[in-house]
């Protein structure tokens, strides 16, 4: 992430957090308006434990989290080992070969 980018997505953190303390759905928040995504979430993996959801913005992203910690795939698996993973059509043949559990049943919650 560049640097301009990087200012932006902090003023629209700062901005959602309206003067208070910034949480993890100010986070959420601003990753929803800066990349035009319709939900977010956020998660945390450490080492010796399992992935824990921290905040979900709405029941699309809910169920999508749900979906990747009980299929264990699916994009936010391979970000959290790799980098980011912009994926535009979960339907596409590249995705429905990667992940071949959570494609589908991502695309049959409406995503």
């Amino acid at each position: 992430m560049n640097s301009e980018r990087r200012i932006r997505l902090w003023t629209l953190v700062v901005d959602a957090a309206r003067s208070g303390r910034v949480e993890v759905d100010h986070v959420c928040a601003a990753s929803v308006s800066a990349t035009g995504v319709d939900s977010a979430a956020v998660a945390v993996t450490l080492r010796a434990t399992p992935r824990e959801v921290l905040y979900v913005s709405d029941r699309t992203a809910s169920e999508l989290e749900e979906l990747t910690l009980t299929l264990g795939e699916g994009p936010c698996v391979d970000a959290s080992s790799g980098g980011p993973d912009l994926i535009a059509d979960l339907a596409a043949p590249e995705c429905l070969t990667r992940w071949p559990a959570f494609a589908p049943a991502a695309v049959l919650a409406g995503v």
